[in-house]
Formats: structure tokens, sequence, C-alpha cells
């Protein structure tokens, strides 16, 4: 049975007729449309309207168990829903942490136990504000180890504006400090000029993510795209002294520096490229999310880079760590990055419902060489930013320099998982996905389903 709306197949057991058994829910592309079994070869494909893709599953012997490196997200019970889940970050101990933009709604922070095949969401952390649900558009997250972290520490949302100025629905971009039992401590705004109420540069793509500096002293968020007015070539990493903090209530304002960032180019199809999540990495040195808005996609890459040297207006430089376009195809949203005990962990936001939840663990990647160099300054103005666009390293010349720190370490396949193993429409030439135990189909049995790559 398809769900088209729900983006997902159902397999049932129909060895009595009379009583047919549910046995798993699988993800499809989003929208499909049609399916056909090919009981000769073992297989089931989809058809998705959306993207215009196929979904193949194999049927093999034996129940199916997902690879730890690649888990199916999973409730620990019905009592802990969740979606739309658009950042991470390391909980220590075997698990990340995450949090859900304005889809889902109050906020809640979710545990995510990895180690295994399942990985389970547990123990949500509802926000409060000032005894009240509260409603974040939470893109990014950070365990709070700052300077001004509580006794009873929690974590830093990033929540993204939308820059309605003058309207009755305005939000602002926030970075927002809870405690361990979600209370809402802080919210740290934008420069007056640039967002509040009344107007500002910042447009509806704002806060993307939240770090905080291995020092304790700075919450740092990325800036999905440009101002208005600006090229699209440079958005921001936004940069706060939490030592400078001026609080009103929980309101509070402080010295805030910006980095100049500068983006691949718009590939073809696409409309823009900008920045999702932020994550810490060491010393002075972050890894970042950068892609284009199109399902599939050119641009879904993790770079990284340091602010070791560098003056507020200065450009940083970049350097390619992981290519993620494969793993994450046939979809856009990806959205989610934590560097956890060594291992770098990537994840997509699912529109709470659209498509599936993809996770997938890189393992420990060396870095790439991010030592600062000089690079002419990019300055916030239109014209100056327009300017350097010629004048910085095009991003067509970075290298990709992700290596493995184990030659013993195996490859993560591409769509090794429990969801869509997309292709494009015109070749049947997508990795085989996984499906997970008794089907009967056209009267031939499968038995649970494993992951193979066409030959």
């Amino acid at each position: 049975y398809l769900s088209e709306r729900g983006s997902f197949l159902t397999v049932y057991n129909i060895s009595n007729p009379t009583d047919p058994t549910l046995v798993q829910v699988l993800g499809t592309g989003i929208a499909p449309e049609g399916i056909v079994a090919i009981p000769s070869r073992n297989l089931v494909v989809t058809a998705e309207e959306e993207f215009g893709s196929f979904t193949i599953f194999e049927g093999v012997d034996g129940p199916w168990s997902p690879d730890a490196d690649r888990p199916v997200l999973i409730s620990a019970s019905v009592d802990v829903p969740w979606c739309a889940l658009s950042g991470l970050d390391d909980a220590g101990d075997g698990k990340l942490v995450g949090v859900g933009d304005s889809a889902f709604a109050p906020t809640k922070i979710f545990e995510i136990q990895t180690g295994s095949g399942f990985a389970a969401l547990t123990t949500p952390v509802t926000l409060m504000r000032e005894r009240e649900e509260a409603t974040y558009d939470g893109e990014g997250i950070a365990v709070d180890t700052s300077d001004i972290a509580p006794a009873n520490p929690g974590w830093w949302i990033g929540s993204e504006g939308n820059a309605a100025f003058g309207e009755d629905d305005y939000l602002p971009n926030l970075l927002v400090q809870v405690d361990g039992d979600g209370e809402v401590l802080r919210e740290v705004w934008l420069p007056e000029a640039i967002d509040s109420p009344d107007g500002g540069t910042i447009r509806s793509n704002g806060f993307e993510g939240v770090a905080l500096s291995g020092d304790g002293r700075y919450a740092l968020a990325p800036i999905q795209r440009q101002f208005a007015g600006e090229s699209a070539a440079f958005t921001r990493i936004a940069r706060v002294d939490l030592a400078t903090l001026d609080c009103d209530g929980i309101t509070c304002t402080g010295d805030w520096e910006f980095f100049m960032y500068p983006l691949d180019a718009i590939p073809a199809g696409a409309t823009w490229v900008a920045l999702s999540e932020l994550s810490h990495i060491e010393d002075e040195t972050y890894a970042v999310i950068e892609r284009d808005n199109v399902a599939g996609g050119v641009v879904k890459k993790i770079y990284a880079f340091t602010l070791e040297g560098l003056s507020d207006g200065d450009t940083i430089q970049k350097a390619l760590w992981v290519d993620v376009q494969d793993d994450f195809f046939p979809y856009e949203k990806v959205e989610g990055i934590a560097w956890a005990d060594g291992e770098l962990w990537v994840n997509m936001d699912n529109d709470c419902g659209e498509s599936e939840t993809v996770i997938v663990n890189y393992g420990a990647l060396a870095l790439p060489d991010v030592e600062p160099q000089p690079t002419p300054t990019a300055t916030a103005t239109a014209t100056a930013t327009a300017t350097a666009t010629a004048t910085t390293v095009p991003p067509t010349t970075v290298p990709n320099t992700a290596v493995p720190t184990s030659t013993t370490q195996a490859p993560m396949p591409p769509n090794t998982g429990s969801g869509s193993a997309g292709g494009d429409a015109g070749a049947l030439n997508a990795p085989l996905l996984l499906l997970g135990a008794l089907a009967a189909l056209g009267g031939v049995a499968i038995y649970g389903w494993r992951v193979r790559r066409p030959s």
C-alpha cells in the first residue's frame, strides 16, 4: 500500500488473506504514485511524482537490520512524537541531542541513542518561556558549555526569524539559552540595524544554527543567505561575545562580529546556495553545511573553516570536508550536523512528514587544512561584497581533502537505509534499498531485505 501524501510504502504479510498483518512502513521518494513487483528478481519498485525518482527494494533471506552508521530514527515510545529534526549536537555517552523547527510545536529537545541500527529518540524536554510552553524555529542546537552556563546547564538554540518587519507576526532571529529543564534563560538579539520589529537588513533566511567557541566566550550563528541588496556570493557567520551581554529580563543584546562567508556558485536548476547548521570541531575550527535549494541537487557539502586571526568583516577561507550529496539523494534539506566522540553525524529535516528522516555517521574524518590565510576583506555593503566575489578564492577551486583517519573504515554506500534510494527517472541505476521482513507479492514470498549496489 502506498501513501502519496505520507511518502511511504506499507508491507503486509498476507499468508492469511483474511487477516493481513502489518510488517513495516518504509520511506519512499516524495509523493509515490505507482508500484510494481518484479518477482523474478525479488524487486519492488515505486515511482515518485515530485522529482521523477524511483525507489528500488530488494528481498533477501532473513530479517533486516539497519546499519548503525545509517540508523533508522524511531520514537522510544508513543509518548515521544517528533518530526522536522533540524539541529544536532553531541550529548556524550554515545548520544546525540536534537531539536526540531517550528513545524513541531511546542519546541522540544530530544536525546538520540546511537550505536545500533535503530536510534531511539528519548526524554523530550519541552521549552518553557516565563512558565508557558514556547515555540521557536529551532534550526540548530549546542550543548551549553559557555562561560555563562547555569548550574543546571542545558542548551543553546538557534531560532530563525521571518523578517516580517512592522507586521504583527514578526519573529526575530534569536540565540536562546535554556537550562537543563528547558526554561528559557536568555534570548540574544541581533543589533537593531540588522533585525528589529521596525526593520532591518536581514531577510527571512536568517539564523540556521548555533555553536559555542571552544573557550566558552562566544556564541556563533550561520546566517543562511545574504542581507537585503547584497550579492548572493556571500553570507555571514555571526559571533556574539557573551561577556558583553546586557539583559532586560530574558531579552539581551551584546557585541556582535560578522565574518564574510563565500558561497559556492549557484548550480543550474537552483535559485540559491546557502548555509545550514554550524558545529564546533576544535579550537577555533568549525564545520558548516552548505546546500542548494534543489531536491537531490548538486551542493550538499560540509565545509570546515577557522576564525583564528580573523577580525570583524574579514572573509573566511573554507575547505571542503565531505560531499554528502549521494547519501541524501533525492532530498533537499540537509540541515543538521554534529561532531560527536570524534565522528561526524549529518541529518536532514523531513519537514514534519513530507519524507523520511535520513541520518548518517561519516565516522572519524581527518580535518582538511583550515589554517588561516590572508584574504581580501568583504564588507557588509552590497557594492563591496560584489567586488570581493571576484577577488576571493573561487568556490570551484576548493579541493576535496576529506580523508578517513583509518584505512580499515568501510566507506558508507549512498542511500543505505530504511528510506529512499532514489534514482533519476531516466535510469534504474539507483542503489537498492531495504525492506524489513515477510511479504507476499504475486504469490512469491520475500523474506527480509538487504542493500546492494547494481553491478
